[in-house]
């Protein structure tokens, strides 16, 4: 599950993740009664990662009782992982974490703060205000994240988060870039929002999504590649990826020790391999996360106490896995191709089936177009007009959205480059515009 802050509470929606950082504005102090046994001796670390999403929180502690964590508490977790990481990634701006970039600064940690953006109007406020008082005090690094998951969790629509992100783009000092973090399926659906900022920040989750450990990498580089070709030039960083050593399954995907140790190093290995920024989720075990599920409280390198998992040393010894990331182009490498593998019959209601070969998938989607009437429709809608093929350059498309489409004569297919925007048409047009065929590196058309 994800977590969201409503009324300087933070509760739980949609997957899991984010709001490690804290959140609400006011509440007490954070209670003595929170603690965690001390880290056993700590582990021989050759490589620092890149970075880990940090929760500074101790067993009995919850962003749900609306507490204040202290800059002592700040200082005494964030020294556990300072040996181990370039830098940490925190959620929010309120409730003690607006301290977090003058502590990670005095222990020459590097730190991506972060501004937690919610239904709330008053703690988005907050959080704003939060924000940029730390980023003129210095006490940001150089990229800040305004809102995370907000999408994901709906809990603003486009036009209110594009508002907030130039809220803070407005009184940021220049010399700081501003990103904004999502899930990649959510990035590549809102172009306008990553127009807005200059860091896109990806969270890719092949456990998620249901993937077996043993695809996982390829599934993660798939998805990873097809971000980075719809939104270039900007930068990607992952901002969250990970396995759970305990929980429950996802289709294919086991949390276990054994898993998550392997996705640990091999997602260091490609990242290390791809020259990627990543924030890995997450640093520690946080207990307070039974309510997102049984996988909640076990997605941590390190365990409450900050003592190492088991095989999580090996994403720190500074040599690669080996590749099990890089993907096979359907068909083999050539032209690219579009085919139409299962064509409904004249009148039915089934999805129109194809695949895309020759070319690497992640870098194409394709546009539908029915001509019904004598008029082009694009398909699924126009507001989807388009569809991404998998891995294997599989695809479907429902084409009889609307009324009368199952009597639709001519069906056309256009493989587009990922970042390509297809003109909008909400009516039917006389012809399929232009510069979708000019565009299109494989088409096909055919009558039934």
């Amino acid at each position: 599950m994800r977590s969201v802050f409503i009324a300087g509470v933070c509760i739980q929606a949609l997957m899991l993740s984010a709001c490690s950082g804290g959140g609400g504005g006011g509440g007490d102090a954070a209670p003595p009664g929170g603690s965690s046994p001390p880290p056993q001796t700590p582990p021989r670390i050759v490589e620092k990662v890149t970075g880990l999403n940090f929760g500074p929180y101790l067993d009995g502690q919850s962003p749900n009782q609306g507490i204040v964590i202290s800059e002592s508490q700040l200082t005494a977790r964030m020294q556990v992982v300072a040996p181990m990481t370039n830098s940490v990634r925190t959620y929010s701006m309120t409730h003690g974490l607006e301290n977090a970039g003058r502590v990670a600064r005095n222990l020459g940690v590097g730190i991506t703060v972060g501004a937690f953006f919610s239904r709330d109007a008053a703690q988005n406020e907050r959080e704003k205000n939060g924000l940029i008082t730390a980023a003129l005090a210095g006490d940001t690094g150089d990229v800040v994240i305004a809102g995370s998951e907000v999408l994901e969790r709906a809990d603003l629509s486009e036009d209110a988060l594009i508002s907030q992100i130039r809220d803070v783009r407005q009184t940021l000092p220049a010399r700081i870039q501003l990103g904004y973090a999502d899930t990649a399926y959510q990035l590549l659906a809102h172009p306008d929002v990553v127009d807005e900022v200059d860091v896109a920040f990806a969270n890719i989750y092949p456990y998620f999504d249901g993937v077996p450990i043993e695809q996982s990498m390829r599934h993660f580089d798939f998805i990873f590649t097809r971000l980075q070709a719809a939104v270039h030039p900007k930068k990607v960083v992952v901002s969250e990826t990970g396995w759970p050593t305990a929980g429950a399954q996802r289709g294919g995907a086991i949390p276990s020790a054994t898993n998550a140790a392997n996705y640990f190093d091999s997602f260091v290995s490609w990242a290390r391999t791809k020259q990627v920024e990543y924030f890995y989720f997450e640093a520690f075990n946080e207990a307070w996360k039974t309510d997102e599920g049984s996988q909640g409280p076990h997605w941590g390198v390190l365990d409450s106490s900050g003592n190492m998992k088991t095989g999580m040393n090996a994403g720190f010894d500074g040599t690669n896995a080996a590749d099990t990331w890089s993907r096979q182009i359907p068909g083999g490498a050539g032209p690219a191709q579009l085919q139409f593998t299962s064509m409904p019959v004249l009148g039915s209601t089934e999805d129109l089936r194809g695949q895309v070969t020759g070319v690497d998938p992640a870098l194409y989607r394709v546009a539908i177009y029915i001509q019904a009437e004598g008029l082009w429709y694009p398909k699924p809608s126009y507001t989807s007009p388009t569809i991404y093929p998998g891995i294997d350059g599989t695809w479907s498309a429902d084409i009889t959205t609307g009324n009368g489409d199952e009597a639709a004569t001519r069906i056309a297919g256009f493989v587009l480059p990922v970042a390509y925007r297809v003109p909008i048409v909400e009516e039917g047009s006389p012809a399929i515009p232009a510069e979708v065929e000019a565009t299109a590196v494989a088409s096909r058309k055919v009558e039934r």
